[in-house]
């Protein structure tokens, strides 16, 4: 009888639920891995020439021509990639995709321009000209190495595809862990799936997951690191939380700088745990001491990794008149760019006259704008709501989006203190690594706006259709008539 049960009601069970968006996620972002001509992803060939870079034997018997770094963006042959990569991009057609919106041509019907040539092995793999453009010191490139050695016999199109797919199976890792997130947060099961579900058809992240890029793996690192700070807030400070939080913090920083945001996070969750403990009397005053030798040992650490001065942006005399004229006239450059940010975000591509992004972006903004209003009244509410997250849950998400929104402006101001240019800038793609909490945030938003569990049901669904129908009309209205119709 349980067993006709299972068979009968197992659909139903939120496990198999999971499953299915998990499922979905990574066949879709195969899909998406497969539309995106190569190297069409964000400083693509510069990140998979870092992976075969690595691949390198470490003694160079070749001949390396020492050049000029003369790059420039609308030109690819300028960059000093491996022969196979500078070739393949040559050979595909890449610059004219990439200059003047020329489509993919398939002069034999299911091959492509070249193919032939592309996937006979004539290149090196190894770079040929110094000094090689490259990502330096990232995990995420030291983890994908392997793939590149073991199938260093298969054509190009084989190894940069793989590495594609490794970089959605990270997405996919994403999407589970923030479902993980929800629910421990305090959403109900059945809330915690739909979130999860329209995190996985945000366009933006979805696009990204599809590259080779080690933001991907700095968007998981996120993710655990959240995590751990849901679970630490949940159950106190255990050896599997610490475990999280370190690991993830360890390895976002030797992925990528921003990860250097999550350590105030974590100070900020230590003093709360300390200050917790020493109310009740669990800790004494003589462990204050050695916790503050701990974290100046870490700071010391970090800044013989990342030399932490040299993040402070730079003025002639280092006043405080320099100082407040040069931030003065970086936000007077750099706040009109708010609003292209935040399409950038949320995936807006503007490839088309007719584009009807901005629609789906708008009424997004609308929506967020109430569920900010809800924010704001839960934190200072008395009465709290039981299917919505504790007020302190929402406090570290606000900590987790503030922490990486001051860290990449920060930077930013340092850049063009230098410069005198928004040359980083701050694209809306940079901030996706706290997309997860700021998901949390609106959904407790609008659950606070809205009062009753059953409402909070009808705006989860309207949102979920509201992001897959942007994800389908961006894929097959925008993306696939690019580069194929």
């Amino acid at each position: 009888m349980k067993f006709t049960q299972f068979n009968k009601d197992f659909w139903k069970k939120p496990g198999f639920v999971l499953f299915l968006i998990l499922f979905s996620f990574f066949l879709r972002e195969v899909f998406l891995a497969s539309v995106f001509p190569i190297f069409s992803g964000q400083d693509e060939a510069r990140h998979y020439n870092s992976i075969q870079y690595l691949a390198e034997p470490k003694e160079k018997t070749w001949e390396i021509t020492k050049n000029k770094d003369s790059r420039s963006k609308k030109d690819f042959s300028t960059y000093n990639f491996s022969e196979e990569i500078q070739n393949t991009g040559n050979t595909s057609g890449i610059s004219n995709t990439r200059r003047t919106f020329d489509r993919m041509n398939f002069p034999a019907g299911s091959v492509g321009e070249n193919e032939n040539q592309i996937t006979s092995k004539i290149w090196s793999q190894n770079n040929l000209n110094s000094p090689p453009d490259i990502v330096k010191g990232s995990f995420y490139h030291a983890l994908n190495t392997p793939i590149e050695k073991l199938f260093g016999n298969k054509s190009i199109l084989v190894r940069f595809y793989l590495i594609r797919i490794f970089s959605a199976l990270l997405g996919t890792l994403f999407i589970l862990i923030s479902y993980f997130i929800f629910k421990n947060s305090g959403f109900s099961t059945k809330h915690s799936l739909i979130i999860s579900t329209v995190i996985s058809f945000q366009p933006k992240l979805s696009a990204y997951f599809t590259n080779i890029n080690y933001d991907t793996l700095q968007i998981l690192m996120f993710a655990l690191f959240t995590l751990g700070g849901v679970l630490f807030l949940k159950k106190g400070l255990g050896w599997k939380n610490s475990i999280l939080l370190v690991a993830s913090l360890a390895i976002g920083v030797m992925n990528k700088g921003t990860a250097l945001m999550m350590f105030p996070v974590l100070v900020g969750l230590t003093i709360f745990w300390f200050v917790q403990k020493y109310q009740s009397g669990e800790i004494k005053k003589k462990y204050i001491i050695p916790v503050v030798l701990l974290f100046l040992v870490a700071i010391s650490a970090l800044n013989w990794k990342f030399e932490l001065r040299g993040f402070a942006p730079k003025t002639e005399h280092g006043t405080i008149s320099e100082i407040t004229a040069s931030l003065s006239e970086y936000l007077s450059k750099s706040l009109p760019k708010i609003d292209s940010s935040a399409k950038n975000y949320w995936g807006n591509l503007d490839w088309n006259r007719n584009d009807y992004s901005e629609v789906f972006i708008r009424v997004i903004w609308l929506v967020e704008l109430f569920s900010a209003i809800g924010v704001i009244w839960l934190l200072f509410s008395k009465k709290p709501l039981p299917f919505l997250p504790e007020k302190k849950y929402v406090w570290f998400f606000l900590g987790m989006i503030a922490a990486l929104q001051f860290g990449i402006r920060f930077y930013d101001w340092k850049i063009f203190s230098i410069l005198g240019t928004l040359d980083l800038g701050t694209p809306g793609r940079y901030f996706l690594p706290t997309i997860t909490s700021h998901m949390a945030l609106v959904f407790a938003g609008l659950g606070m706006i809205l009062r009753k569990e059953k409402y909070l049901n009808f705006a989860l669904l309207f949102w979920l259709l509201l992001m897959f129908a942007f994800s389908m009309y961006l894929t097959f209205d925008v993306i696939v008539p690019r580069f194929y119709l």
